[in-house]
């Protein structure tokens, strides 16, 4: 998550009002690291709840803000404290639909958290928050359930990555383009029947290669099911 400064985030268009806005945003944003090196999470949050009450940023600035003390204590390799910070920004915000992907993606792409530590509870509350807001508004969710597919890949458990993995390829902006196809072109093949026969044939190939004699020697490199999709010829959107 990074910080929106855009024209429509910052108060008015003088120059001086835009610099005075970021230079407060700074020192803000440095005392919060400041306070979380010294004395955790609970000191920068107390901190940030005075800033907030003061009604000096807008909501998003607030949501950044708050995110600095996740990053601090990463950096520091206090996983659990950190990931704690997000589950409370979650908890604070659940029905905004940008801060629950932007934590399970966060925690997903491992670079603050490492893979052996994230909390996959609190990644996987996330995406379910993510895909029952898109039904509740109507919106496209394949990006949390391709993120769920990739959790549970993690997770060793291929066959429900797998159906993840073909309901976010089902709900894509593809799937609505193969179906103006079908009405263009009279094909009666649905987009839905192209995934289940592509997520098959995976099943059917890692199936044949886990019956092979376990030698490598020789052997080509076979990337997981859901990796396998996603290099594919059909990509989620």
């Amino acid at each position: 998550m990074k910080p929106d400064f855009s024209a429509a985030s910052l108060p008015g268009d003088n120059p001086g009002a835009n610099a005075r806005a970021w230079k407060l945003y700074r020192q803000v944003s440095e005392r919060t690291g400041e306070l979380a090196r010294k004395g955790g999470k609970g000191e920068a949050q107390a901190f940030l709840r005075q800033i907030q009450d003061s009604g000096q940023f807008q909501q998003d600035q607030i949501i950044q803000l708050k995110m600095v003390p996740f990053r601090v204590l990463a950096e520091l390799e206090k996983f659990q404290e950190a990931q704690a910070v997000l589950d409370d920004l979650c908890k604070e915000y659940p029905d905004n639909y940008r801060v629950q992907i932007d934590v399970a993606g966060t925690l997903l792409n491992g670079k603050s958290v490492p893979a052996g530590k994230m909390d996959a509870a609190l990644v996987e509350r996330c995406l379910n928050r993510c895909i029952e807001i898109s039904r509740r508004n109507n919106k496209e969710a394949s990006l949390p359930w391709k993120l769920m597919a990739e959790l549970r890949e993690r997770q060793g458990n291929m066959e429900e990555a797998l159906q993840d993995m073909e309901k976010a390829l089902s709900l894509t902006s593809i799937s609505k383009a193969w179906t103006k196809l079908q009405q263009l072109s009279g094909n009666k093949k649905s987009f839905q029947n192209l995934v289940n026969q592509a997520v098959a044939e995976i099943k059917t190939g890692t199936s044949e290669e886990d019956a092979g004699n376990g030698s490598s020697a020789g052997r080509q490199t076979v990337h997981s099911p859901v990796q396998q999709i996603k290099n594919g010829s059909i990509i989620p959107v």
